[in-house]
């Protein structure tokens, strides 16, 4: 998966286990603009973008990820767009497709889930090349690691709750280990927020290898927005934070406890 999405991604997994999902959290309209470091060197933004439903899937959502990568990269510059499907009455992915140009080698990805089915179609072309297409048996529930960020956010986090729960890759399957740990108050460049940290155990192998747990702090109220990625890999540390966020129309919850105050 593309260099500077996976660092933003690795923080998605889908939780199992839990009562049935709601698309509360987020809704068409919602834009949030993340921006990441590399040992401390600026490099590079990502920008996500809730649409509204695609005309010929009444239900579904774009969800368009356009990463850029800044001048701290210029040895290896990126530019890619990724549009998630998003399922938002299921409150489920049905796959993502995927444009990467890193390091001026251009490469096209598309995931397609069949949650009745249990099977995904996989599909890879580098430029230059023939399209190479799998046909996957997946577990249920499976996601990839983007779209997976919303199937979290359709969850409560309550701390001291612990999940293992199936990845699916272009490379490999594996089970994420995640652990809600505790409530914090954290400054961010949206100020201070009520978070509740939370703990992911990853396979990634090669330069995405971590060092230790990846720890990505979500807001603690209606929203669960991710306001900050720690990442200690192999290539060195990452720390990924959403510098500006803009509420979509979420759809109606059902009746909960009030929210924490923090992100609308």
């Amino acid at each position: 998966m593309p260099q500077l999405h996976r660092l933003l991604a690795t923080v998605a997994f889908l939780l199992s286990g839990l009562a049935a999902a709601e698309t509360t959290a987020f809704g068409p309209g919602e834009q949030v603009l993340y921006r990441a470091s590399f040992l401390g060197i600026p490099a590079g933004t990502i920008q996500v973008t809730v649409g509204q439903d695609f005309p010929d899937q009444p239900g579904v959502w774009p969800i368009l990820g356009l990463g850029r990568s800044d001048i701290g990269l210029f040895f290896f510059p990126i530019h890619d767009r990724l549009v998630i499907h998003w399922d938002a009455e299921h409150a489920r992915t049905l796959g993502l497709e995927m444009w990467a140009d890193e390091n001026h080698k251009r490469h096209h990805l598309k995931l397609a889930f069949d949650p009745s089915e249990g099977k995904a179609t996989l599909q890879t072309q580098w430029e230059g090349q023939p399209v190479v297409q799998r046909e996957l048996q997946v577990e249920p529930g499976a996601a990839d690691v983007a779209s997976a960020l919303y199937v979290l956010r359709t969850h409560a986090l309550e701390p001291g709750t612990q999940f293992v729960i199936p990845v699916v890759t272009p490379k490999k399957q594996f089970p994420m280990r995640v652990v809600v740990e505790q409530r914090e108050r954290l400054q961010t460049p949206l100020g201070e927020q009520a978070t509740v940290r939370v703990r992911l155990t990853t396979d990634f192998a090669g330069n995405m290898s971590q060092k230790r747990d990846f720890i990505i702090y979500f807001t603690d109220n209606e929203t669960r927005l991710p306001v900050r990625i720690e990442a200690d890999l192999a290539i060195g540390t990452i720390i990924g934070e959403a510098v500006e966020y803009h509420s979509g129309l979420r759809p109606a919850a059902r009746p909960k406890a009030a929210a924490r105050t923090g992100v609308p």
